[in-house]
């Protein structure tokens, strides 16, 4: 088996000291050979590089302005419209989490990093795992089906975590242009709808994983005394 590489992306959060820890915890979880690729916003103040370790592969990308985001991203979710603008103010939040990855993938592709074929996980910075069954998980990883993309869903897939090939990561949270985003993001109802459009759009496989693991997002962590402020799902 080749290895399995972890793509986490977005803001170093709740801090430094967590995703230390949930990279840490993944590197163990996983019973393979494992590649983890970090992308964060390059304006952050710390040089992360030098302070979480077990990465790879960092790639810091500079932070899209919100402005300019408003004045060339027309596009907006179902739920945002059907809200009259109460929730405008994801606008950049959700075009951020998409430049990032596509900043990502592109690093990733200019390299040749990842066989299209190689078994990939998404992970957000801030992903919380309340429980997971470590042989499940691995039998999982080693039996994965082809065209297929494993979600810890609730009553829709979740956009936290996923589990594929790396080909068909691309094909669900890759978008190349401003000019596709505009025109995807009007499809969907949120952000998470994302992993069911795609999957429609390139016939792919949706599998439930949440008897697997059980995932939350963690707001606050405290090292000291190893506390957690969690939402999950």
């Amino acid at each position: 088996m080749n290895s399995v590489n972890l793509i986490i992306t977005g803001p170093i959060r709740p801090n430094i000291d967590y995703v230390n820890n949930m990279i840490l915890y993944f590197k163990t979880l996983i019973k393979y050979d494992s590649k983890v690729f970090l992308g964060y916003w390059k304006n952050e103040d710390d040089d992360y590089s030098n302070k979480i370790k077990n990465v790879d592969y960092f790639v810091p990308c500079i932070e899209p302005d919100d402005d300019l985001i408003y004045k060339n991203i027309y596009g907006r979710t179902i739920q945002q419209n059907q809200l009259n603008g109460k929730i405008e103010h994801w606008t950049p939040r959700t075009y951020k989490m998409f430049y990032g990855i596509k900043q990502m993938v592109e690093f990733i592709d200019n390299k040749k990093l990842i066989h299209p074929e190689a078994i990939t996980l998404r992970i957000r910075t801030d992903l919380f795992v309340a429980n997971c069954y470590q042989g499940e998980f691995n039998k999982l990883i080693f039996n994965m089906k082809q065209n297929s993309v494993y979600n810890r869903i609730r009553r829709h897939p979740c956009d936290w975590f996923t589990i594929s090939s790396y080909d068909v990561f691309k094909k669900i949270w890759f978008i190349a242009t401003d000019d596709e985003y505009n025109k995807i993001i009007e499809k969907i109802y949120n952000a998470e709808d994302i992993i069911k459009y795609k999957s429609e759009l390139y016939k792919i496989n949706i599998f439930d994983i949440k008897k697997i693991i059980d995932l939350g997002i963690c707001r606050k962590y405290d090292i000291q005394v190893q506390t957690y402020d969690n939402h999950n799902i």
